[in-house]
């Protein structure tokens, strides 16, 4: 028997992510909306992890076991010289207020909610999502191409511009 893998690894686990939420959001599936955010907060948290890794682990784990640091650390580490001024032409990202509020509401109002289900009906009001599609695609675009510390392949590179197209293309808020 042939055994077969499945390889990834940190550059395409946050493409991934992204191309997930640009396919949902673009599509009817029926639970778009949970999936749509899974999907965006992973590619946010990964290409934040991305931005801040460099060369060393160790930047983005913390303590003796050596865990993943949280998306509002490295968020916060985004935005911090130390971590993010790493090569010539390096930058650190600047998140607006507005985009704070949208990292906020995809993460603790819509992402933890559904990783966390508590048994309930629960009706979200879609209308709001292209907004905050396109604060966290913002801040995503800069860390992936702006910040000058993620060497994507330009196989990667396509994909991301593509699935930012399609998220930032047009408003989406069929409530299906």
């Amino acid at each position: 028997m042939t055994e077969k893998y499945y390889r990834t690894d940190e550059k395409e686990n946050a493409v991934d992510f992204l191309e997930v939420a640009a396919t949902f959001y673009a599509g009817n599936h029926p639970h778009k909306w949970k999936w749509l955010t899974i999907s965006l907060h992973g590619a946010l948290y990964g290409f934040a992890v991305l931005a801040i890794r460099g060369t060393d682990p160790d930047r983005v784990s913390k303590g003796k076991n050596k865990k993943l640091i949280g998306l509002w650390e490295v968020l916060k580490r985004c935005q911090d010289d130390a971590y993010m001024l790493q090569y010539s032409g390096s930058r650190r990202v600047d998140v607006s207020h507005d985009e704070n509020l949208a990292i906020k509401k995809l993460s603790a109002e819509f992402r933890n909610n559904f990783e966390h289900f508590m048994p309930k009906l629960w009706s979200i009001e879609v209308s709001g999502f292209p907004a905050i599609v396109g604060h966290v695609c913002r801040v995503i675009s800069f860390l992936a191409f702006e910040s000058g510390n993620v060497g994507l392949t330009p196989g990667q590179r396509r994909k991301v511009v593509h699935a930012l197209d399609i998220l930032l293309a047009s408003p989406r808020p069929h409530s299906r």
